[in-house]
């Protein structure tokens, strides 16, 4: 479930939602979502409206990300590989290794931005 839109949000609201660790920072939040930083200032403000994927993210997946800044990010096992290519791409080379878009496996919506997540297969 999203965190609410207005209102007070604490500490510990943020990690129920995204889970972490104790003593609560902000930085182990940092790219958790659409509206909040990847890195440098962060705030309690960036998380309204804000909510973990939910879904099969374990998997090697592609993330697809039609929003607002129009960045297009790939991610193998949870690690960022490269970002910034055009939403129609199927296939991107990355080092010594070819990465294929397939099947759509999730999708969700926030704060009017929308998520496709595809599954990803790589070959050397």
């Amino acid at each position: 479930m999203a965190l609410q839109t207005s209102g007070a949000i604490s500490l510990s609201d943020i990690q129920t939602e995204f889970t972490g660790s104790n003593p609560i920072s902000l930085s182990e939040y940092y790219g958790r979502d659409a509206g909040v930083p990847e890195s440098g200032a962060i705030s309690i403000g960036n998380f309204y409206g804000t909510q973990r994927i939910r879904g099969t993210t374990s998997a090697p997946v592609f993330y697809w990300l039609v929003a607002p800044d129009y960045t297009n990010r790939l991610y193998w096992n949870g690690t960022q590989i490269t970002s910034g290519f055009s939403s129609s791409a199927t296939t991107l080379t990355v080092g010594s290794f070819t990465y294929t878009r397939h099947t759509l496996f999730y999708t969700t919506y926030l704060k009017s931005a929308r998520f496709d997540y595809y599954e990803v297969s790589r070959a050397a």
